[in-house]
């Protein structure tokens, strides 16, 4: 259960980020002459099918155009700036349909939209 709960984590962040992401993502596979991999991605995700060997694949596409991370949390940082228990809660912007940790801080009253459903992003406190 421990793996499974850790595996979620670990897509949702990844989709997190390539939700986030997206044109800087676009415009490096462009650069390397293979922008698919983030479409099969954006797809695999946008469906009810398992995104994880379509986000694993546009991770090794990452790495091979040149990015020295990738998607993968392992490389990135997981915890939004300004999370710290000795702080107020931080008004944030999170996922809609709460498949990703993308996540913005509100610092306006017009949400960010989801890249991939187009939907605003929903407000919650850290």
């Amino acid at each position: 259960m421990a793996y499974a709960r850790h595996t979620g984590q670990r897509l949702r962040a990844a989709i997190g980020y390539v939700c986030g992401n997206t044109p800087y993502i676009r415009q490096t596979l462009l650069e390397a002459g293979n922008a698919r991999a983030l479409d099969v991605a954006l797809e695999a995700i946008r469906s009810a099918a398992d995104p994880e060997p379509a986000l694993t694949a546009l991770h090794e596409a990452l790495l091979a155009a040149g990015d020295a991370r990738g998607i993968m949390p392992t490389a990135r940082g997981l915890r939004p700036a300004g999370a710290n228990a000795h702080l107020p809660p931080l008004a944030v912007y999170v996922c809609p349909t709460d498949r990703c940790s993308r996540h913005s801080r509100a610092e306006h009253d017009d949400p960010p939209r989801c890249t991939l459903s187009g939907e605003p992003l929903r407000l919650t406190r850290l």
